[in-house]
């Protein structure tokens, strides 16, 4: 949904066969992460890992049938391969620290900043891959202008989950920044990050013109805002994984109707 909102927003021609791949690429990502972490135990069993732990075989199958069609949609997107290579590394390497080899063990003790790389990777996958696949300036200040704004928003969620999780992270000696800031540093980075967000949208609001779009730009932002405070008091699963995550998604549907 994410590269959907990218492709009408800057007005992209994509390979059809790019988000079918795309898709399959994260249903992928999701189960064999998801699949891993039954390997390690949170202090805090919520929803989500109860799930996961009565599940694990549906999560293998489920991982193995999304690979076999993701290969399927990248056979038709071989001519883009250079692109999309690295960040299947990367987000391998994402969840390899969870497989329980010593090899892999090895990289929990090298694998810093967790936060800022899966947004990092996210933001790539969202409107840097597109942009390149589709054959366009990312470097135009429309668009980086449109990339630093999805990066801010993807990060100021992915430190809400962190946060969530801090305890659990510093069991496990995850090595991140937000596991090791006390909460009001937390809060200060992620009020430099709201102030970023709403400024690099007037940048590209003023290089564009377009108020529907700077509208669907920001709508997940306002009921981010508005929802701050009873995040912070819940680590409910579906209060994250569903509207949290759903968040992400808000623009592209508001720009689909």
């Amino acid at each position: 949904m994410m590269c959907i909102f990218t492709k009408k927003a800057l007005g992209l021609i994509l390979p059809d066969a790019f988000l079918p791949f795309v898709g399959f690429s994260t249903l992928t990502s999701y189960g064999f992460h998801a699949y891993l972490s039954r390997f390690y135990f949170p202090v805090k069993k919520g929803l989500r890992q109860q799930w996961i732990a009565q599940h694990t075989r549906f999560l293998l199958v489920q991982s193995g049938i999304s690979a076999f069609l993701c290969l399927f949609f990248f056979s038709e997107l071989i001519d883009f391969a250079l692109y999309i290579l690295p960040i299947a590394l990367a987000t391998f390497l994402y969840s390899a620290p969870q497989i329980p080899f010593p090899l892999f063990i090895f990289l929990r003790k090298i694998a810093v900043g967790k936060t800022l790389y899966l947004s990092l990777s996210w933001t790539y996958v969202s409107v840097v891959l597109p942009l390149l696949i589709g054959n366009e300036a990312i470097f135009s200040l429309q668009n980086v202008s449109f990339l630093v704004n999805r990066f801010l928003l993807i990060y100021l969620i992915a430190i809400l989950f962190d946060k969530k999780d801090k305890e659990n992270d510093q069991s496990l000696a995850i090595k991140n920044l937000i596991t090791h800031l006390p909460i009001h540093k937390i809060q200060q980075l992620m009020a430099c990050c709201i102030f970023a967000f709403l400024g690099n949208s007037c940048i590209f609001l003023y290089e564009t013109h377009l108020f529907s779009l700077f509208f669907f730009m920001l709508f997940p932002m306002i009921l981010l805002l508005m929802s701050l405070r009873f995040i912070g008091k819940t680590d409910n699963d579906y209060v994250y994984y569903g509207y949290l995550d759903g968040l992400l998604t808000v623009s592209s549907f508001a720009i689909l109707l």
